[in-house]
């Protein structure tokens, strides 16, 4: 009996059985397990007062959220830090965007796949087919990584004359304002990733670039 019940729980487990079907699982194995044992109807009639009990609690959603969810909520609400101001408008700033759907468990991939394609517009390619083709023919890793633990001079003068420090910066404040920060930049630390096994690339993120042209596109 113990190992017919151990098999049903693991099923459901296994299925990931909803909290409904948990509960009738639970009225059905509980009377059977309490009647086969034998056990006194005193002892019966105490069984069935806690399945009861907790049928009510898990299997009626409205109980359930208010006792059992809102309780638990409650404590690691007081045991959890709680959130600075900064952290909260850092979340409030964005959206969950797919991964919401991806660690749900059960994500829906005709939304991934629905998502348009990224593209880059003719400006775009031109610079990855040009100014960073010529800087990844300007890189040679075994200097960079061995010999000097840097880039060169006449790179780090070329990444600043074509603009790699402000792709996105609007032509107002003295960048390009052509590039969007989205699937071209990460076209640029790809193609450098590709030729030279990525340390390269990263030396190219240049992160600042993206907040200092926030900041100007909101001042």
């Amino acid at each position: 009996m113990l190992a017919a019940v151990l098999v049903i729980f693991m099923m459901l487990a296994f299925f990931r059985a909803s909290i409904t079907g948990w509960v009738l699982a639970i009225m059905v194995i509980v009377p059977v397990v309490a009647i086969q044992s034998r056990i006194p109807d005193t002892a019966l009639q105490a069984v069935y007062s806690v399945l009861f009990l907790f049928i009510m609690l898990f299997g009626v959603p409205l109980l359930r959220r208010n006792i059992i969810s809102g309780t638990i909520l409650k404590i690691f609400r007081n045991i959890l830090p709680q959130i600075s101001a900064t952290e909260q408008e850092a979340i409030n700033a964005g959206t969950v965007w797919w991964d919401g759907d991806l660690f749900s468990g059960r994500p829906d991939w005709r939304k991934l796949l629905a998502f348009p394609k990224p593209s880059l517009s003719a400006a775009e390619q031109a610079f990855l087919d040009n100014e960073v083709e010529q800087l990844c023919a300007m890189l040679d890793d075994w200097d960079i990584t061995h010999r000097r633990a840097d880039l060169p001079p006449e790179v780090w003068q070329f990444i600043k004359d074509k603009g790699f420090f402000g792709m996105i910066i609007p032509k107002r404040y003295g960048g390009p304002g052509i590039f969007r920060a989205g699937a071209f930049g990460g076209g640029v630390q790809d193609r450098l990733a590709q030729r030279h096994g990525g340390g390269d690339g990263d030396g190219a993120e240049f992160p600042g670039s993206r907040r200092t042209a926030v900041a100007l596109r909101h001042r």
